[in-house]
This record gives C-alpha cells, structure tokens and sequence, in this order.
C-alpha cells in the first residue's frame, strides 16, 4: 500500500465499556473468533469528544531532527511487507495496558495485527494482569520485580521473573474473548526462560486439550528462549513441567512473546510494572540481550514519575538514569526511534504535585539533547491541576493519580491521534523540525485527513442501506474502500453519481486504494410540500447562506456539509488559496 494512501485508512478503536476486572471466568472452549466484515459510519469528528482542557492544537509528536522519527514513521510506510516492532516502557498505567491496549489496536486497526507482544504470568509474581487476560497460578513460586527491595532474579523487558522449584507447580494465561487479542495467525510463541541443564522441561497445554506440547528446556541452546510454533492459535495458554533426571530442579521465566506468523503489521508490546521509574528499567539485568532479540523500531520511554513522586526531584540523577536507558536502546536498535514522553499532572494526598511540571520541562530538554521524539502529553492533557478537571468529568480516580478506563480510553484516543497527525506531515513535508512553540502550520489543516479515532459500527446483519436511520439528514459520511471495489459500485450503494464522489473528495480520476476513507455524502431530501409551495408562489428567490468557520474546519468540510464545491466557495469569497480564517463569514451561495 502507498504510504500516502495509509492516512485515509479506517481508524477504529472500539472502547467497549468499563471493563469488569473482579472475578476470573475460565473461557468454556479455546474457540477463536474470526473478525466480522462490516460496513463502517464514521461521523465527521476526528475524537469522540472534544473536551475544553485538552490542548488538540498541539496534539502531535515531535523532534528537533527529522532523523529522530524517520527510522520508526518509514517502519510504518512498509508495515504490508515487514513487521513494525514497538516497545511501550511503562509504569502503572502501563501495566494495567487500558490505554496501551487501545493504543495497540488503533495502530494494528490501520497498519495491520503482527501480533499480541509480551504477556506475563502475572499471578506468579504476587501481582494484577492486563486487562485482556487473566492468569492463574498454583505451586510454589518465588519472584522478583524490578521494584523489588531485593532483586533475586535476573529480569528482562517485561520488568519481572518468577521462579520455583517445585515440579508440581504451574501457571496459565487465559485472554478474555471478548477483546479478541488472539487472532488466527498469533502461533509464534516465544517464552524467555533459563534454557540449562537444571532446568525442568515444560508441558505446554493449549485450550482444553488433554496432550501437552513436550519442551525440552534442559537440551536448548543457552540463549535465554525457546521458540515454538504452535499448531494453532489458542486464547489459553497452560504451563506446568516435567523432570527426566533428578538434577533438573528449577524453571527460571521472565516473559512470553505472541507474534503472528507473517511478517507484517504492527507488534505493540506493552510492559509497565506498578511504581516502576527510570531506576527501575536500569535493574533488568536482561533488558539490553532481550531488547537486542526483540529489535524494536519504536522504543517508548513512558516512565518516570515514580523517580520524583511524590516529593522530590533531581535533575542530576533523573539524567543521568534517562540517558544510561537512551545508550542502552542505541546500542542495541540503532537504526530504531526512541519516543520520550511525560506525566499527566499528579497530586498527593489532596496536595498537587508541582514537580510533574518540572519533569515535563525535562523530558522536553532530555528529548533534545539526545535527538529522541517527544511527545508533550503533560500539556496537552491540560498541564498543572488538570487532574482535579479530569476527576469531575468521571476521567480521573480519586486519588488523581490513576485514570479511570474512560480516561485511559481518551488518553489513548489523543496519542493515537498525536502519532498519526506527526505521521502525515512527515510523509506530506518531512520538516527538518517539528515542535510546538516553534510549529507554524495551522493545525486546522491537519483536521481533514486525520483518521477519526472512534467509530460507529453497522452490523453485517442490518441491511446494507446506504443511510442508516439513526443518522440524521445530511450528516456527512465516509466509507471504507474495499478490495476490488470501484468507485462505480460505491457511487451505486450509496445512490450517487461517480462525479458526486470525486468532487466531495478532490479525486483527479476513479483510482481507489483499498482501505482508503472518502466521503460518501447521503442525498439531500427534498421537502415536497415547500417545493410545491414555492411554485405555487411562481418565482423563488434564493436566500443568501453564510457560514461561520468553526475550529477544526477547512474548505472541504464545509462543501461537504452544504453540497457544493471548493471552487465555488473560494469564487464567491475570492479566496485565492484554500486557507481560511477561524470566525470568518464565508458565503455559501
């Protein structure tokens, strides 16, 4: 797919409701649902709601050299022919993978699904799961994480490692169908563990099946991982062991890795530890051998606050930690991007933070002097005491620390949001520098092409008018391109005219990609009785119709909403460019 093309994709990003994390229900069977077919509404908004305290202006990634994003955006453009590698570097937001998670389906959504990424036998290590699966554990298990007061254990990407040596014990990882995070293709299963001579050999159970994959563990190479090919998918994945000598006594796991078996798509992997910081990611003994396995060609650096929270700040050591993490992900990627990011504003016991403010300067200061992305999600979240705003509008917990899942949910809508506007200018202009107080691109252009973040789904099962009736009249439309759709049969779904569409979407020909997002504007219902009415009077007089320019808006929107062409709007205003002010009064017809 051109990468050009890519910024008219669907963006799809299904919220779902709260998500229900009391209570552990073992799927019934190791079903795995196939991906539903629909036809996709998308509303003419680029988030599901504008909140007044969310800085949207600024919402984008940025650089101080084009070098510093172009190895991860140029992964991107090539995600139909290789895999897009991405590391997420979290603490408790992470951990819990609410915003991660739907940070991941977004991009998977667009650029296609490489696969699940790191998940952890959580319950072993005496701690909670992601969101999308639970695990369970029996036996004894020992653990280390990197927040631990003592680190027994040597830990890698995932921030933790549990132990035992009790051949009896076990532990499972079963995912929640109902988020659908195991596709048909996810059979590449790769467990990071001791692969010695003590080490027990491993049963691995898929499903509700009665015989055990059989895993040599003590005959493997010492490389830290096995690799295995699964026989197929499965949304449960069981782990017990098995002793063929008497001086096997141990197994040693710091992490398993789900990737699809084609080599294309986004692989998003989040892994976040409660409380973790900067100081924390510095004792995963394994970090730098795994990360060098993984190959990343976005690392996201989203930890740091705990090094400050809640009372004290120093810049000394907080760079020199920030900076032994940068040399660490150079060393081992470095033809990747690094993505430096900072905290939402933080209170403490019913006292604001004020050091959350320093530390978003500093990331700003780290991100430049190492030539790394930024993105400035303090200010664009609503900088200082924002937090207390976010509670009142049911986005923040009480402790105004934690988000509550409609909070991670925008939080995750605004990020994607900020990666994909960066995206296309980068692929439209390539600037050499990209940063807000120096950014003079008016950000209204941004509007039209940025893929919506939420949209609304019309069942397979409903019949496929073009119009669904919830819609109101004349509410602008896109729809998705197809394979093998032209824009003769579009035009015919949606009772319009070819020219209809190339004009609502500045189309030269009737070239379409597949996956391309145009405008599909419903026909404009005529009222019979006014109509009759009119003649009855003889000549009509055509009103006047003005409109006020809103923000976010550009000449193509208000065409669309009005039925006429750009042209026709830049003639009657005598707009020499299609650049237009906000408040402005242009006339319609």
């Amino acid at each position: 797919m051109n990468k050009c093309s890519l910024f008219f994709t669907l963006l799809m990003v299904v919220w779902g409701g709260s998500v229900r994390l009391f209570g552990q229900i073992r799927p019934e069977n190791d079903t795995i649902v196939e991906e539903i077919d629909t036809t996709l509404f998308i509303p003419e908004n680029n988030y599901s709601y504008r909140y007044p305290f969310i800085d949207y202006a600024h919402n984008f990634i940025e650089w101080n050299q084009c070098d510093a994003i172009t190895p991860f955006f140029s992964a991107l453009g090539n995600a139909d022919n290789r895999k897009v590698r991405v590391l997420h570097i979290g603490d408790s937001h992470v951990q819990s993978d609410f915003y991660t998670g739907n940070l991941r389906n977004t991009l998977q959504e667009i650029f296609g699904y490489g696969g699940r990424g790191f998940v952890f036998p959580y319950k072993s290590a005496g701690t909670h799961s992601a969101y999308d699966y639970a695990t369970y554990s029996s036996g004894l298990w020992n653990y280390s994480r990197n927040v631990s007061r003592e680190i027994k254990y040597d830990i890698g990407i995932a921030g933790a490692t549990i132990h035992t040596s009790d051949v009896n014990a076990s532990f499972s990882i079963v995912f929640r169908r109902r988020y659908h995070s195991i596709r048909p293709d996810y059979t590449h299963l790769r467990i990071f563990c001791k692969t010695d001579s003590v080490s027990f050999g491993v049963n691995l159970t898929l499903g509700n099946e009665v015989v055990p994959i059989k895993i040599p563990v003590f005959n493997s190479p010492t490389n830290g991982y096995v690799d295995i090919v699964l026989p197929r998918a499965s949304d449960t994945l069981s782990v017990s062991f098995y002793q063929t000598d008497s001086t096997q006594t141990r197994f040693e796991c710091s992490g398993l890795l789900i990737e699809s078996s084609q080599d294309n798509g986004v692989l998003y992997s989040s892994v976040g530890i409660n409380g973790a910081g900067y100081r924390s990611v510095l004792r995963q003994s394994l970090f730098e051998e795994q990360l060098r396995l993984y190959r990343p060609d976005l690392v996201v650096v989203d930890v740091g606050a705990n090094d400050f929270y809640p009372a004290g700040f120093n810049e000394k050591e907080l760079t020199n930690h920030l900076t032994r993490i940068i040399n660490i992900v150079r060393k081992v990627a470095p033809t990747g991007s690094i993505l430096l990011t900072n905290s939402h504003d933080l209170w403490y016991r019913r006292r604001n933070v004020p050091f959350t403010k320093n530390f978003a300067l500093f990331v700003r200061k780290m991100a430049e002097i190492n030539h790394c992305a930024f993105y400035d999600y303090y200010h664009i979240s609503g900088g200082p005491y924002a937090l207390t705003t976010w509670k009142k509008t049911g986005l923040a917990q009480a402790d105004r620390v934690h988000l509550t899942y409609k909070g991670y949910a925008l939080k995750a809508e605004i990020m994607s949001n900020a990666m994909l506007t960066s995206y296309r200018e980068y692929i439209e202009n390539s600037p050499d520098v990209l940063i807000s107080n120096n950014f003079t691109t008016d950000t209204v252009d941004f509007d039209e092409n940025i893929a919506d973040s939420v949209l609304q789904a019309i069942p397979a099962a409903q019949p496929k008018s073009i119009v669904s009736s919830v819609l109101p009249k004349n509410t602008v439309v896109y729809y998705v391109v197809k394979k093998r759709e032209t824009i003769t049969a579009i035009a015919g779904k949606f009772n319009i005219a070819n020219s209809d569409i190339k004009q609502w979407n500045n189309l030269k020909d009737d070239k379409l990609f597949v996956g391309q997002k145009i405008r599909v504007i419903p026909p404009v219902v005529v009222d019979k009785k006014a109509s009759n009415t009119y003649k009855n009077k003889g000549a009509v007089t055509k009103k006047t119709i003005f409109h006020k320019v809103k923000k976010g808006e550009t000449l193509s929107h208000i065409s669309a909403k009005y039925g006429v062409s750009v042209a026709q709007i830049k003639k009657l205003n005598r707009l020499k460019s299609d650049k237009i002010n906000l408040g402005a009064n242009l006339k319609i017809q």
